[in-house]
């Protein structure tokens, strides 16, 4: 029993961290008038679930591995690895009508 309640204490101030990284981040991004996509992506990010937003900011802004992504959320590394598949397609979708064709095709 106490195994568990010091496993969820150590996700719970895992997770705390990432989100105060996460409001970090937000506060300390200065957006120029060149930061137009940037802009969209962050918005198109807002409207994704809460989890599969953070670990798309953990792989793709903090530059961590899945499995580096995977470890700080406690979560199974192939269940991180086809979240992140998920959350990429639902990405695409909502940025899907605000981007033009070829920014699409890049993703």
């Amino acid at each position: 029993m106490q195994r568990k309640a010091s496993s969820r204490r150590s996700l719970a101030r895992r997770s705390a961290a990432v989100q105060r990284l996460v409001d970090d981040m937000r506060v300390h991004h200065a957006v120029g008038p060149s930061d137009e996509l940037s802009i969209e992506v962050r918005a198109a990010l807002e409207t994704l679930p809460r989890d599969d937003a953070e670990l798309l900011r953990l792989v793709y802004w903090d530059g961590l591995r899945s499995h580096e992504a995977a470890a700080v959320l406690g979560i199974n590394n192939s269940t991180a690895r086809s979240r992140i598949a998920e959350a990429r397609q639902l990405l695409r979708v909502a940025l899907g009508s605000t981007q033009p064709a070829e920014r699409r095709a890049s993703l």
